[in-house]
């Protein structure tokens, strides 16, 4: 089990506080404002999440962005390939189906 002090302040582009009820705020930013999504912090939102579904103590999830909009257009290529192959890429433009 995760608990909040252990992880609250490991993740650079989320500000977590959590009041003594259960109910936990995360604000996604980059450097304080506007949250710019690239590959790097698609990896952190997954440790953060996990960590945060690890902790038995949080009851509620806010989940809020930062500055003017929740998140910023990317810049580049935002995300990089997955780290394992289990969902194959669409190639007709529509959404990608689980491979089997």
């Amino acid at each position: 089990m995760m608990r909040f002090d252990d992880y609250h302040n490991s993740f650079p582009n989320a500000r977590l506080t959590r009041s003594k009820t259960g109910v936990l705020e995360v604000a996604l930013h980059t450097d304080g404002a506007t949250l710019v999504f690239n590959g790097y912090t698609h990896e952190q939102f997954v440790d953060l999440f996990h960590a945060i579904g690890s902790d038995s103590e949080n009851r509620v999830v806010i989940l809020t962005g930062s500055g003017d909009a929740f998140a910023a257009p990317s810049r580049g290529n935002a995300c990089r390939e997955p780290r394992n192959n289990s969902v194959a890429r669409s190639t007709a433009g529509g959404p990608a189906e689980p491979s089997l």
